[in-house]
């Protein structure tokens, strides 16, 4: 679960360990100015949203990512949000 922020921040990723085809579920925590996920680059891995929409990290919001590792680079590709 995404902590709840004042001033809202970009998510990223330190490091992603999972297992290619793992599915990834973020759950926002909302607070006054909730963390956002964008598409492109977040750290060590590469978002990629579906049409490009930005996921705002509401309270109890959910976004479904499915890793796709090729030993050289990591996508988070969404596969469905709520």
């Amino acid at each position: 679960k995404l902590p709840a922020l004042d001033t809202t921040a970009a998510v990223g990723f330190s490091s992603v360990s999972l297992a290619h085809g793992t599915l990834l579920t973020l759950i926002g925590d909302g607070g006054t100015d909730p963390a956002t996920l964008n598409n492109g680059v977040a750290g060590s891995a590469t978002v990629l949203l579906n049409g490009g929409a930005e996921w705002v990290a509401l309270r109890d919001a959910t976004i479904h990512l499915e890793v796709f590792n090729d030993g050289t680079f990591i996508f988070l590709i969404e596969k469905s949000r709520g």
